[in-house]
């Protein structure tokens, strides 16, 4: 035991400081957050293991609390897309506002083949990498 500590907390044969929070949380719910995100994403446990989730974590912990959320919006499924706008009765058709040929689900906002939307995504794209 380190001479400045008067009781020390072991995990894995090492001691355990800053990061107790976070390892106490990762025991009590990672099994559950991990049974959720394969059941919503259909991933199989090998797949789910290839996801870098540490880099992935430290990369989410550097960014601004707006993208945060935006991050979180997009990997939930939780943009405010022209299909849920039709869900919750805000629009009755729920189309693309660019194309206007389609219900505008996340699927689609990445995949719009219309001019216009390249466009946007082109510039969507350079802004986010400044």
């Amino acid at each position: 035991m380190h001479p400045e500590y008067e009781a020390v907390l072991y995990h894995a044969g090492s001691i355990v400081t800053t990061t107790f929070r976070s390892l106490l949380y990762t025991q009590l719910f990672g099994p559950g957050l991990i049974a959720n995100i394969r059941k919503r994403t259909g991933w199989s446990q090998a797949l789910f293991d290839r996801v870098a989730w540490e880099a992935y974590g430290a990369a989410f912990k550097h960014q601004t609390k707006f993208r945060q959320i935006s991050i979180m919006k997009l990997s939930h499924d939780l943009w405010n897309t022209g299909a849920q706008k039709k869900l919750f009765g805000q629009e009755p058709e729920g189309l693309c506002p660019v194309c206007s040929e389609t219900l505008e689900t996340m699927d689609h906002v990445f995949q719009c083949k219309a001019e216009a939307a390249m466009v946007i995504k082109v510039e969507l794209v350079k802004e986010f990498c400044e």
